[in-house]
């Protein structure tokens, strides 16, 4: 008969992982505190960064600037405009009859005769072909041996470079197409084949700008004629404008001395040698002679001009002749004021530009006597909407955030602030805070009481909805600002005697408070509980860690014993064959 042997084997590694499953049971549960609390700060620090803004509103809402603020409007700006300031008074202004002031303003009398400078080029120093009796080809490919360049020229394949930038040239290159490789090279140059000549040309006037040949392997610029063999040739310079050039080497050489002049009390010197017509411009420009002076290049003459209309220019003690050279009579020259009617009345000022009231206004075009334009000055009360409108969004959002953080994520999970009592409690206060009877000091300016309630002035809080969000009538609200913009005011702020916010006075001051017991920075509420957490997550770390290790130890020592039983039960399975083994013999 035949008996079979012992099958006894196992994966060791599958075993020992379902066994640490139930190892691990420690581990997974710290590692599950560790993320919800990280949660739970994550969670604190969107609501923090969420009140913070709504303290943001609320501090605008503590502003004098915000509920003072005034409003100039013009019936048409283009004649007169104007801006209020925090001061002005709260009127209207009838302007007519306008006159523009104009500056003090002199101009050279004739052209100054300045030459315009011109850019910098090198050319063949003559035709390329000079021996063959016909011109150059320039379509003629470099390898095609056609070219027809002069006897002992030729262009090989290399590289030269224009104004530091390389031009590679290969056999299949012609003259046209190299030339085109130059002008696309960014070396800031234009270069042409004409007459059987090449011209390499600078794109900008002025000695600044030049062309600079160098560096040729190819023989181009010597079978060009623009360099002599292989040597560099020397760099080309353009030529300034004689306003950028020293005022001895422009049309004003001669003219003008060493020296100094004297506009409006200030005094320039001059230096012929040293100095450019435009670097005395700059330095009356840079001045305090309140004069503006510029060169006109197209009717080629200077001008000097106040800077405030009104103003006048007073040129003296020319010991340079600049003025003279300009031809600029040395005298003063008188600006004009404006005049206009303001309310039936004449009034005259200096400028154009002027305040009256706190509010400043500036006549922009001249008016006849018969038309009219009107400024109104009132509250900026578009300005106090929209700062109490900010308040509501920045309020919904804040009470919207903290319901979704203390409730179900999109999977239906709660997430790690759920049922959190603190901001549960937080709700709470925000809420009560909207909807309660506010406390203010003082008394109205017309004697009756102060508004005491946020719906007074159209915030009201909608009870239907599950979210209970505030919303603003804005009718309600500028009726109660035109009624008495005070008295709103003092509804969101109150000071005391040291101007410091007042848990006693006004909305604003109350509930930015509270908020600062957990935005603030350092010892705020949310501050010190996530520092708190914080060291928590530590400590959860710490033990983490050694569970980590503890269970890398658990894990070897498994896969060692049941290694060593696997074993034994093989030695046990050959013990078992050797004896069927036998047995079968028989």
């Amino acid at each position: 008969m035949a008996i079979g042997g012992i099958q006894n084997t196992f994966d060791i590694q599958k075993y020992v992982a379902q066994l640490m499953e139930y190892e691990k049971r420690s581990l997974y549960a710290l590692q599950g505190r560790k993320t919800n609390m990280e949660g739970q700060i994550s969670g604190w620090d969107n609501i923090n960064a969420s009140l913070k803004k709504l303290q943001t509103t609320l501090d605008t809402l503590q502003k004098s600037s915000t509920f003072g603020s005034m409003l100039a409007t013009s019936s048409d700006s283009s004649f007169v405009s104007a801006v209020a300031g925090v001061n002005s008074a709260e009127t209207t202004y009838t302007f007519s009859n306008i006159t523009l002031s104009q500056a003090a303003s002199t101009t050279s009398i004739t052209a100054l005769g300045f030459l315009s400078g011109s850019a910098a080029s090198m050319t063949s120093s003559e035709e390329i072909n000079t021996t063959g009796g016909q011109d150059a080809d320039p379509n003629a490919t470099i390898s095609s041996g056609n070219m027809n360049l002069d006897a002992g020229k030729s262009i090989v394949a290399g590289s030269f470079y224009v104004n530091g930038k390389e031009i590679t040239v290969t056999e299949d290159d012609t003259i046209y197409t190299i030339l085109s490789k130059i002008n696309s090279s960014g070396a800031n140059v234009t270069a042409t084949f004409e007459n059987d000549t090449v011209s390499i040309s600078q794109n900008d006037t002025g000695i600044s700008y030049s062309v600079r040949l160098s560096g040729d392997t190819t023989g181009f610029l010597d079978a060009m004629k623009l360099a002599n063999g292989t040597e560099d040739p020397d760099p080309a310079y353009g030529v300034n404008h004689d306003y950028n050039q020293d005022i001895i080497d422009s049309a004003l050489s001669g003219s003008i001395v060493d020296g100094y002049f004297n506009i409006n009390g200030i005094t320039f010197t001059v230096d012929v040698d040293n100095d450019t017509l435009s670097e005395i411009v700059n330095r009356i420009n840079a001045s305090e002679s309140g004069v503006l002076a510029y060169y006109d290049s197209v009717d080629d003459k200077v001008t000097l001009t106040s800077i405030v209309d009104g103003q006048d220019i007073t040129l003296s003690n020319d010991t340079a002749g600049l003025f003279s050279a300009l031809n600029i009579s040395v005298q003063a020259y008188t600006g004009t004021d404006s005049t206009f009617d303001l309310n039936g009345q004449t009034m005259t000022r200096s400028s154009n530009t002027f305040e009256l009231n706190g509010t400043t206004f500036t006549l922009r075009s001249s008016l006849d006597a018969g038309d009219m334009v009107t400024i109104t000055v009132e509250k900026n009360a578009q300005k106090i909407e929209d700062a109490i409108q900010d308040f509501v969004d920045q309020y919904n959002e804040t009470t919207r955030l903290i319901k979704e953080e203390t409730g179900k994520d999109e999977t239906g999970i709660d997430k790690p602030l759920k049922g959190n009592r603190r901001l549960q409690s937080i709700q709470r206060r925000l809420r009560a805070m909207v909807t309660s009877i506010i406390s203010t000091d003082g008394e109205s300016t017309d004697g009756e009481s102060n508004l005491n309630h946020l719906s007074e002035v159209g915030v009201t809080l909608d009870y239907s909805g599950t979210d209970k969000t505030l919303s603003l009538d804005k009718t309600k609200l500028a009726a109660a600002i035109t009624d008495n913009v005070d008295d709103v005011f003092k509804l969101f702020f109150t000071t005391t005697e040291d101007y410091v916010r007042d848990d006693d006075g006004g909305f604003s001051g109350e509930m930015y408070n509270y908020i600062e017991n957990y935005t603030k920075r350092f010892s705020g509420f949310v501050t010190t509980h996530n520092d708190f957490i914080r060291g928590s997550i530590e400590r959860i770390d710490r033990r983490i860690e050694r569970e980590e290790e503890k269970m890398e130890r658990k894990e070897a020592q498994l896969i060692e014993e049941y290694t060593k039983l696997q074993d034994a039960i093989r030695k046990l399975d050959n013990l078992s064959y050797s004896a069927i083994s036998i047995m079968n013999q028989f």
